[in-house]
C-alpha cells in the first residue's frame, strides 16, 4: 500500500471507503482481473472496527462480536486466518429497572408475571411480523408504507400495556441499534429482526449475535484484506462527476478517473460528498434521514474478575 498522490491515475474501478464492505468489493474485483484502487479518508482501514492494545490484551473500540447467523464474515475470518473465542457469559446478570436493582438468570429478565408474559408475547409477535418482510426487497412487504410510516415506539404504545415490557424492549433497541425506539422505522426494525434471526438471537450471547470475539481484534479482518489490494490513505473524497465514459473522483490529494466507482461509505458520510449529477430523489432523502447511531463505549480494566466470585456474568442492563 502506498500513500502517493492520486493525481492522473485511471482505474477500472475506484472504491471509496476502506471498511469491510469496500475492501471486500475491491478484493473480488481484483480477483476478477480488474484494476482497482481503494480511497480512504483516514490513516487506517477498518471503518467501524478499531482494535487497540491495552496491556497484554487487544481490545475493540468498535464492532467486535460475531454470531452464528453471520456466515459470510465467519467464512472470511477462516480464509484470512483470524481465529475467534467464546464470549464468557456464565453467571447471573444485573438489571436496573425503574431504579430497582435485581439479578436474573437466562436471557429474559424477571420483571413480574404480567411483564414477563407480555414481553414473551411481544417477542413472538415481532418475530411473526418480521417473517413477512422479504430480505431482498423489504419495501415489497404487505403494508410497507404504513409500517415505515410508524416508529417502533408507536407500535409499543399501541400493543404493550405494562411499563416493564416497554422498557425491556426499549433497552434491547438501544443495545442493538444505538437509537431510541422513537427514532426507528418499524419496517426497518422488522427487516433487521428477519436478517438477524429474531430479537432474541440479536440480543443473546450464547447462540446469539454476541457469541464470539476475534482473537487479536476485529480490525484484523480489514487489515488482512488491505494486504491484497491497493489502498490510498488520507484521500478524503469531496466530489464525484460522472460522464458517459467515466467517473472523476475529487480527493484532497488530487483527482482520480475510473470507469466505475463504488461508494462504500455510511449514508451520513456519503451525504457530505458533492455529486455533480444529482442523486435520485429517494436516494438523496435516504442519505439525509439515516443518521448513525449514538453510542459511547467505555473500557474498564480490573486486577481480577471479582464479579465471578459473586456468581455474576459481568453483564448489566439499565
Amino acid at each position: 500500500m502506498s500513500n502517493q498522490q492520486a493525481s492522473n491515475l485511471t482505474r477500472d474501478v475506484v472504491v471509496v471507503g476502506a471498511g469491510l464492505s469496500g475492501l471486500t468489493a475491491a478484493r473480488r474485483l481484483k480477483e476478477a482481473g480488474r484494476d482497482v484502487l481503494v480511497l480512504e479518508g483516514r490513516e487506517r482501514v477498518g471503518g467501524r472496527t478499531l482494535s487497540r492494545r491495552l496491556g497484554d490484551d487487544v481490545i475493540d473500540l468498535g464492532g467486535q462480536w460475531i454470531g452464528p447467523t453471520q456466515r459470510r464474515v465467519e467464512r472470511l475470518a477462516e480464509e484470512l486466518g483470524v481465529a475467534t473465542f467464546a464470549q464468557r457469559c456464565d453467571g447471573r446478570k444485573v438489571l436496573d429497572l425503574g431504579g430497582r436493582i435485581r439479578t436474573y438468570a437466562g436471557d429474559v429478565p424477571s420483571v413480574g408475571l404480567l411483564g414477563l408474559l407480555e414481553t414473551q408475547l411481544a417477542i413472538w409477535r415481532l418475530g411473526a411480523l418480521g417473517k413477512r418482510v422479504p430480505l431482498d426487497a423489504p419495501w415489497r412487504t404487505e403494508g410497507a408504507e404504513a409500517l415505515d410510516g410508524q416508529t417502533l415506539e408507536g407500535w409499543m404504545r399501541r400493543h404493550l400495556r405494562t411499563s416493564a415490557s416497554r422498557e425491556l424492549l426499549a433497552m434491547a433497541t438501544r443495545a442493538i441499534f444505538a437509537v431510541e425506539p422513537s427514532e426507528l422505522s418499524f419496517l426497518h426494525f422488522l427487516f433487521y429482526l428477519r436478517s438477524g434471526g429474531g430479537l432474541m438471537r440479536l440480543a443473546q450471547v450464547r447462540g446469539g449475535a454476541q457469541e464470539r470475539r476475534f482473537i487479536g481484534g476485529a480490525q484484523q479482518l480489514s487489515e488482512r484484506l488491505a494486504e491484497r489490494v491497493e489502498v490510498r490513505f488520507e484521500h478524503t473524497v469531496r466530489g464525484v462527476e460522472q460522464s458517459e465514459d467515466d467517473v472523476l473522483i475529487h480527493t484532497d490529494a488530487g483527482d482520480v478517473r475510473a470507469r466505475r466507482v463504488i461508494m462504500a461509505t455510511p449514508p451520513a458520510l456519503a451525504d457530505r460528498i458533492d455529486f455533480a449529477q444529482p442523486l435520485p430523489a429517494m436516494r438523496d432523502q435516504l442519505l439525509q434521514r439515516m443518521p448513525m447511531g449514538s453510542a459511547i463505549k467505555c473500557i474498564a480494566v480490573y486486577e481480577r474478575p471479582f464479579w465471578r466470585e459473586r456468581g455474576l456474568s459481568g453483564e448489566g442492563l439499565s
